[in-house]
């Protein structure tokens, strides 16, 4: 906040006008204030009160370019007025005017004798913000080291540059200096979900809420908002949250959120985070939202990566390359380098493969020896603590050492440093596979799988698609799945929250289990995820429903009729819908009309024969499907859509077929 000490009385002949003006700034109006002050500069344009406090109101009014312009009036008035030059660097920097801002301040502090301590940290802020961090760094080091804004300037230097527990420890350091700030406590959240201490994270966002007061939270004005750090404590719990699959807490964290600020004044990042809770349920306009979010001036990066990322993952081939093109230069600027070159692949993998392929070859080739070198620099590491942790008498307390503290240290970072490149080297490992996965060369796409096991072992998505690679291949393939079907699935079990593992990755399992011989084990999943789905729908009426078992119910169908058991396949499809209010929707769907159509093509061909009752029962099927798909959409990112433009409808489909069906039971 700036100050308002150096400025004096408009004139001692308006003393009306300066009442007026300061009762504005009392209350906080500060757009009246400047609209006053607009007309009294017509007459006066070089009065320095006068320029003084517009450039005071237009800052705490968010207006900081239009500051900016009236303080650099200002020192061209009052070149030695120091005061001035820091307001001036300062609503730069607020502008992100940042390149203007460092050389600004670089002028200041070459001319000043006894630099101001707040110059040298707007500089380094500056600096920081153009990306050159040695020279922010340089710049800090001048400053006093025992001053709680240095060391906080210090940790968002290391913050950026990745830097995430040294930055933490540093906002720690900040905390025990000033006490529960609420920016601090925020920072300190956010270093903990990079570090991927997501429980941490929570931990901190409790405590800001706790500290600003979650009574008044719905009271806070625009300004006490902006400092609470709450908007941004809620969003960053919001990403945790959805990152950890409890999609009922997020959808209640943004909920918080609206109580918190209004829809109207919901910033970009609140605005995104709200566009991916409906995606789930309305993908196609998640897409068309998120798509609108990038024509406005501002977003946040996370808007342009999500919106590829849904195109890529969707098969939404024509839009990701558009997206891509349109707003290459942005992705650029805005998005990390092993984003933009995981995201370029993708594109590049759909028009030209081979091409793609021969990029992702040579990224996996540079990247896995440097990603070899971190794990064994983690496997010293954990060795290292371990040894120190087996020499410390168990009877005894012995105060942490230095050595000891060392050890932990090198070991956290260690780990950083392994996820770090791991989270970066998985996706385009996976891209790779899909490759061989478009070709259903499903050996290939194993032996490249297998050969990075050495470091992978631990990854969810590795040992997913690994898995998916072995159950394409059926016949002893499938048996060969189930550890790795058991790696995902036992992750959220164990804690029994199995509702949040993947429903094809329990429906693959058991239909393994089965294969297997295995079908104790299969019921036992089945149960366990009914028994969930149960218990959630008793506990929360408007929980979003599930479709675990059906999903699991309609894989195993669909296993039969591709084994040509299509009276129990499809007795088990039919079964698996119901109730139809809560299981019938795009995605089911598709996997029921798939096997649908495939038993009508092969009976066209006179090469199955089904019993009369059978088909009664489908055509049956096929009525209800009809009377609750009215308002269903068919899925799809490019909807299927009639000569009028409106979207196929679930119903539209299940008439169709009951017709066939119909004509082929006669």
């Amino acid at each position: 906040m700036q100050s308002l000490s150096c400025q004096n009385n408009l004139s001692s002949s308006s003393d009306n006008i300066t009442s007026q003006v300061y009762s504005c700034i009392r209350e906080g109006h500060y757009a009246n204030a400047i609209e006053i002050l607009d007309s009294k500069l017509s007459h006066v344009p070089n009065s320095r009160p006068v320029l003084s406090l517009l450039a005071y109101c237009c800052y705490n009014n968010q207006e900081y370019a239009r500051a900016a312009e009236f303080y650099e009036e200002l020192v061209a008035l009052c070149p030695d007025q120091e005061d001035y030059q820091v307001y001036y660097v300062q609503s730069l920097v607020m502008s992100g005017a940042h390149r203007d801002a460092s050389r600004v301040a670089a002028v200041a502090l070459s001319r000043t004798k006894s630099p101001q301590h707040t110059q040298r940290l707007l500089c380094a802020q500056s600096q920081m913000e153009l990306g050159l961090l040695s020279a922010s760094n340089k710049t800090l080091s001048k400053c006093a080291d025992d001053d709680p804004a240095t060391i906080i300037a210090m940790a968002a230097v290391d913050y950026t540059e990745g830097k995430y527990t040294s930055a933490l420890e540093k906002y720690k350091i900040a905390k025990q200096m000033t006490g529960d700030v609420p920016m601090i406590l925020y920072y300190i959240a956010l270093c903990r979900c990079r570090l991927r201490d997501f429980d941490g994270a929570l931990e901190g966002v409790c405590d800001l809420i706790e500290v600003v007061g979650e009574t008044r939270l719905e009271d806070l004005s625009d300004a006490e908002l902006k400092e609470s750090f709450v908007v941004e404590a809620l969003n960053l719990k919001a990403v945790i949250l959805k990152e950890t699959r409890d999609h009922t807490a997020f959808r209640e964290t943004l909920s918080r959120l609206h109580d918190v600020s209004s829809f109207d004044s919901l910033d970009s990042i609140s605005i995104h985070n709200e566009i991916l809770s409906s995606a789930d349920n309305d993908l196609i306009g998640s897409m068309q939202r998120l798509s609108q979010l990038l024509a406005e001036s501002s977003y946040p990066p996370e808007a342009l990566s999500n919106l590829m990322l849904l195109c890529i993952k969707h098969g939404e081939d024509a839009m990701a390359i558009e997206t891509f093109e349109t707003h290459n230069q942005a992705a650029k600027e805005l998005l990390s380098p092993d984003l933009f070159s995981y995201i370029e692949s993708a594109v590049l993998s759909i028009s030209r493969p081979d091409d793609a392929f021969e990029v992702l070859n040579n990224r996996i080739a540079d990247m896995a020896p440097k990603l070899k070198t971190a794990k064994r620099k983690l496997d010293d590491a954990k060795a290292a603590s371990s040894a120190s942790t087996a020499t410390r008498p168990s009877t005894t307390y012995i105060r942490p050492n230095t050595t000891a503290r060392i050890l932990a240290t090198s070991l956290q970072e260690s780990k950083q440093e392994f996820d770090t490149l791991l989270r970066s080297f998985i996706p385009n490992l996976m891209l790779q596979v899909k490759l061989f996965w478009d070709q259903k060369d499903y050996s290939k796409a194993q032996e490249l799988l297998v050969e990075h096991s050495e470091y992978c072992l631990s990854d969810n998505d590795w040992n997913m698609n690994l898995a998916h690679t072995l159950f394409a291949q059926q016949n002893d393939k499938l048996e060969e799945s189930i550890p790795y079907y058991e790696h995902v699935v036992n992750r959220w079990s164990d804690s029994g929250e199995l509702l949040k593992a993947p429903a094809v990755a329990l429906a693959n399992l058991c239909v393994s289990y089965i294969m297997a011989g295995q079908n104790e084990s299969a019921k036992t999943i089945i149960k366990a995820v009914e028994s969930e789905e149960d218990q959630r729908e008793a506990l929360d009426d408007n929980a979003t429903p599930t479709h675990h078992t059906c999903l699991v119910n309609l894989v195993i169908g669909t296993l039969y009729c591709e084994k040509g058991n299509y009276e129990f396949g499809i007795s088990r499809i039919c079964k698996s819908l119901e109730p139809f209010d809560k299981n019938l929707c795009a995605d089911t769907w598709f996997y029921c009309k798939k096997c649908l159509l495939a038993l009508a093509s092969k009976m066209s061909k006179l090469m199955v024969a089904m019993d009369h009752d059978v088909l009664h029962d489908i055509v049956d099927f096929l009525r209800h499907v009809e009377l609750h798909g009215t308002n269903v959409i068919v899925a799809g990112i490019v909807e299927d859509k009639h000569a009028d433009g409106e979207p196929v409808k679930i119903a539209q489909e299940a008439r169709q077929l009951k017709n066939l069906f119909r004509k082929l039971r006669q």
